[in-house]
């Protein structure tokens, strides 16, 4: 059985859809929004294609404009972004292998053993 932390969603939604989702309800234009917003065009877009993460300031603007707390939006850009990087990066692949090592076996001990055993080996030459 594959453990809880492991499982994750096939598909996970950008702040981009629920922005997205916003102007459609209110039959804005991206123009209009950047309008709004006082973002530029690129900026909107870049952010409605998730391929700009949701700043602070962005989530307040964004708060106000659809009636929403900056926490949601914030929220939403994290999410995803832990979810698009979900595959583990080198660093962490090792440190959990290294964890599980470090859980499963007296390390301390046999650097220990090691060292004493390197100690013996010196006197003996």
């Amino acid at each position: 059985m594959i453990p809880i932390s492991q499982i994750r969603p096939a598909k996970k939604f950008g702040p981009g859809y629920f922005i997205r989702e916003q102007i459609e309800l209110r039959s804005w234009t991206q123009d209009e929004l950047a309008e709004v917003t006082g973002f530029s065009q690129k900026h909107i877009s870049e952010l409605l294609n998730d391929k700009k993460p949701v700043s602070l300031d962005m989530a307040r603007v964004l708060g106000e404009v659809f009636n929403t707390s900056p926490q949601y939006w914030m929220n939403l850009d994290t999410g995803y972004r832990l979810w698009a990087q979900a595959e583990k990066s080198d660093k962490e692949a090792v440190a959990d292998i290294k964890a599980q090592i470090y859980e499963r076996m007296p390390i301390r001990d046999m650097v220990k053993k090691a060292d004493f055993l390197d100690q013996i080996g010196r006197r003996a030459c």
